[in-house]
């Protein structure tokens, strides 16, 4: 069966003309009436089009059958267009016998709920899947009722719903993503991070998500009801006798299979649901990472008028007054500066006031300036220790080798031997080029030059 046999070829002409928004209200406002009754009155629904859109808005002036002199006409207009492409129906009035009431098909009112559904989506409260699946599962298992077939379409379901809102929610962070890529603001960020993500994902998605509905709090319980139904030959029976029953035309050979084959799709629904909220949290901790990044790098670069006015007023302060003196002349007319405290004389931050200690006489003598030599001795050794310094020794030793033994470092002096045991600390970061490898027995040592070393083997893990 083709779509268009279902519903009429026109239907979407109303959501296609220049009218479209005004149609939209109208299909949204027939939405609420068929939500409190299910037949709605013709005169009720022109009071409540009536209330809600405005006339003005409305144009038919291309249409034949529009009356411009009549207001009501575009009311009475705007109900014709929603019945003529199968929106709404209308019915006899048994009391009456007037076609005064209107009815929605199914087919319509699944289209009003999708468009309703699509607008409002950050609207919609999280609902506890995994819990519900649990609570079908277990409530069937328990009562040995003869709820078994419909608690596993009902878990079916749930488990759609999940997986179908986990993949929105990744569209929805990876286009988040996308977005603070492309901002250059951070007012924009934080408007993005804690207006938006934090009360429309974490609050609403993320901590249900993460509490009453964990994938790791239910997965293994809803497993151990779903194995115990598989190897049981009895309850496979009895489930398969029940959907013969729901479903008259399915005979019990498929009915058994196709229970079979349901069992089986609930468990890997599970496993999908359990590998997409992984690949969400890496998506999510991808962009709060590169939201965190992004305002660090706006918040370190000064981009204000002040900086560059500083700039700008910096270069002229360093010209020849004398040859430049119409310019500057002109430049203290327009920009009206004012001295607050200068660290140099081109300043134009006020600073915070620095206590400055002046040495005396007595702390000025040659014993006492001794201290800057062993300032920059100092120095010298955290450079010559430094992590850089022992990856390029551990570069030096490893170039042409998978692994070198400790024993076979040449540790000729004191400095080589400090060295080496920075290197064996360095060998055990995860993030080396080269890993430390400790011996079965600590206690063996050998002799290298003047040192006794432990059993250590340095291998490389990366080139």
């Amino acid at each position: 069966m083709e779509l268009f046999e279902v519903i009429p070829s026109n239907m979407f002409s109303v959501l296609t003309s220049k009218n479209k928004d005004i149609y939209i209200k109208c299909l949204f406002c027939i939405r609420k009436l068929f939500l409190q009754e299910t037949i709605v009155l013709k005169k009720v629904l022109v009071d409540a089009l009536t209330n809600i859109i405005e006339l003005k808005q409305v144009d038919f002036s291309d249409d034949e059958d529009y009356d411009p002199n009549e207001n009501s006409g575009k009311i009475a207009l705007i109900i014709k267009k929603l019945e003529a492409s199968g929106w709404i129906e209308y019915e006899y009035d048994l009391t009456t016998f007037n076609m005064n009431n209107i009815m929605v098909p199914p087919y319509s009112w699944k289209i009003i709920n999708v468009l309703y559904d699509i607008l409002n989506e950050r609207n919609h409260p999280y609902t506890i899947h995994l819990f519900n699946v649990y609570n079908s599962l277990k409530g069937a298992d328990y009562l040995e009722s003869g709820y078994q077939f419909i608690s596993l379409l009902n878990s079916i379901k749930e488990l759609d719903d999940l997986l179908s809102l986990l993949k929105n929610l990744d569209y929805d962070i990876r286009k988040r993503i996308r977005y603070v890529s492309s901002s250059y603001n951070t007012y924009d960020i934080l408007k993005e991070h804690f207006d938006d993500y934090q009360n429309n994902i974490v609050r609403q998605i993320f901590f249900p998500l993460n509490t009453r509905d964990s994938i790791q709090r239910y997965k293994g319980s809803i497993l151990q009801i779903l194995i115990s139904w598989q190897r049981d030959p009895v309850m496979l029976e009895k489930i398969a006798n029940l959907s013969t029953s729901t479903f008259p035309t399915t005979d019990f050979s498929q009915a058994k299979m196709q229970t079979v084959k349901t069992i089986s799709s609930i468990q890997d629904k599970l496993v999908q649901v359990e590998e997409l909220v992984e690949l969400i949290y890496k998506a999510s901790s991808s962009y709060v990472a590169l939201a965190t990044q992004k305002m660090k790098h706006f918040s370190s670069q000064n981009r204000s008028t002040k900086k560059k006015l500083a700039s700008i007023c910096k270069y002229f302060a360093k010209l020849d007054k004398n040859t430049n003196k119409d310019l500057m002349f002109n430049i203290s007319n327009v920009i009206n500066l004012q001295q607050a405290g200068y660290i140099d004389e081109f300043s134009l931050y006020s600073r915070a006031n620095q206590e400055r200690k002046v040495l005396d006489d007595e702390q000025t003598d040659l014993g006492e300036m001794e201290t800057f030599g062993d300032y920059e001795e100092a120095t010298a050794i955290d450079f010559t220790y430094s992590d850089d310094a022992v990856i390029n020794k551990m570069h030096e030793l490893l170039d042409d080798k998978t692994s070198l033994h400790l024993k076979d470092w040449n540790l000729v002096d004191d400095k080589e031997l400090v060295l080496s045991i920075k290197a064996i600390i360095k060998g055990i970061e995860p993030k080396a080029f080269f890993k430390t490898v400790l011996g079965e027995d600590l206690k063996d040592e050998y002799e290298n030059n003047k040192y006794l070393v432990p059993d250590v083997l340095f291998e490389v893990v990366k080139k």
